[in-house]
């Protein structure tokens, strides 16, 4: 291809290695490489001939600087592009320097890329502390290569199945620098709405293998800090241009009676529940119908990139305590939600303007228009306002736990002067 109105910039170059994902835990080292499209994998003249199909080989660095294989190549190959690499018996004591090589790449349009070498570093296990945001439309095959090319480099899974539908399963627990994590799949299985109400059928969330798994976590007891990494939040926090609070079964808030379960056993494990996927940045303690217990800790993440808004400003009506007091933000405070979920709020990050939400419908889909685009909103400034970042931090010594979050481009070197208002938030034992 050729022209003069076609010019080559090499800086922009992409692939063939997409970049890659790793997790240590139980012993294992696991890499995902997610790959470009690489057209065909084997050799059309020597398909059978050793080395005519591209594979992804892990080399690390030893003391001297030089690179010795890690593992052995392994294949590379159509649709998904992806390979997926274990070394066992590795040693997270020490931090060390690895990088995937491609070999056998022969197609001319990758040539001269760089990244048929991928570098990257993985650091020691810490021991005091870490720090760290129902239903398909296509078929198993492409959720099972979606799931693999997203969470292939995940620890192993609890159950890894397939279900009776071909779909395979990620959930999964481990631990890592002293805390105990757990990682859900809670809308995979969660019950569609059509179902529970045509047909009468009770209402999931986790499923029965899910809280098997946290069952089996609370009697090990393996650690005092827990935290279960979940899709999305156990109450619907979001509210109207009137401020009355929504129904929005994205969330879940909804099924109640299956989410009160699930609460419940969160509460049970003393964890900590870190969630995203609802595009508002809060934090809220859970309260559990029937339990005594001070309720499950709520951090959800905010949105890196955010086109769907949602905001919290209730009116004074759904209070559950009354007329907010002189001096904390009008937002702090207990609610309930609209599926009847009891929470009080401790931190939220809205969108900005505040008056401006009043005109918008929630969840609003925004589009920049002509005249803000070439002012800059959306790509040099963001209009949002409410995007950003979060970071659990555990202090193990002091026991002590840190939920900060910052907007996008914060200088994270400010301290707390540079999170947003409401954070960070402590939880001392």
């Amino acid at each position: 291809m050729g022209g003069d109105r076609i010019t080559h910039h090499a800086d922009r170059a992409f692939g063939p290695i997409a970049g890659v994902l790793y997790s240590v835990a139980n012993g294992d080292l696991k890499v995902g490489v997610p790959c470009v499209a690489l057209g065909h994998t084997r050799s059309p003249h020597r398909p059978q001939a050793p080395g005519s199909r591209v594979a992804a080989r892990l080399e690390v660095k030893d003391a001297s600087g030089r690179w010795s294989p890690a593992s052995q190549p392994v294949g590379i190959a159509e649709p998904d592009y992806y390979a997926l690499i274990r070394i066992t018996d590795y040693d997270a004591a020490q931090s060390s320097d690895f990088r995937v090589v491609l070999h056998g790449l022969s197609d001319t349009r990758n040539a001269d890329s760089a990244e048929k070498i991928h570098e990257f570093h993985v650091p020691a296990e810490p021991t005091d502390g870490w720090d760290a945001g129902g239903g398909y439309l296509q078929s198993p095959m492409f959720v099972n290569l979606v799931q693999r090319t997203m969470c292939g480099h995940n620890p192993d899974a609890y159950d890894p199945g397939p279900l009776d539908s071909g779909v395979t399963n990620y959930f999964h627990t481990f631990s890592y620098g002293g805390v105990d994590f757990a990682v859900l799949e809670d809308r995979k299985f969660k019950s569609a709405a059509k179902e529970v109400f045509r047909q009468a059928q009770p209402p999931q969330r986790l499923g029965n293998t899910q809280r098997q798994m946290l069952e089996d976590r609370h009697t090990q007891r393996l650690s005092d800090v827990r935290i279960v990494v979940s899709q999305t939040n156990y109450a619907n926090l979001a509210t109207r241009a009137d401020g009355n609070m929504t129904q929005d079964r994205d969330s879940h808030g909804w099924p109640k009676a299956a989410r009160d379960r699930a609460v419940a056993l969160f509460e049970k494990n003393d964890a900590i529940l870190f969630t995203g996927d609802q595009h508002l940045a809060s934090v809220a303690r859970l309260e559990t119908p029937g339990a005594d217990g001070p309720g499950v800790m709520q951090f959800s993440q905010p949105a890196a990139g955010c086109i769907w808004w949602r905001w919290f400003h209730p009116n004074a009506q759904q209070r559950v305590d009354g007329p907010p007091e002189a001096g904390p933000p009008p937002h702090l405070g207990r609610y309930v939600d609209g599926f009847g979920n009891l929470f009080e709020i401790l931190a939220v990050a809205n969108p900005a303007p505040a008056e401006k939400m009043k005109d918008y419908p929630n969840p609003q889909r925004h589009r920049v228009t002509t005249d803000q685009a070439k002012n800059g909103l959306g790509t040099t400034r963001r209009l949002h306002g409410g995007e950003g970042v979060a970071l659990i931090r555990v202090d193990q010594p002091a026991r002590r736990i840190t939920l900060m979050c910052w907007p996008l481009g914060a200088d994270v070197t400010q301290g707390a002067s540079a999170q947003f208002p409401d954070w960070p938030i402590v939880i001392d034992d």
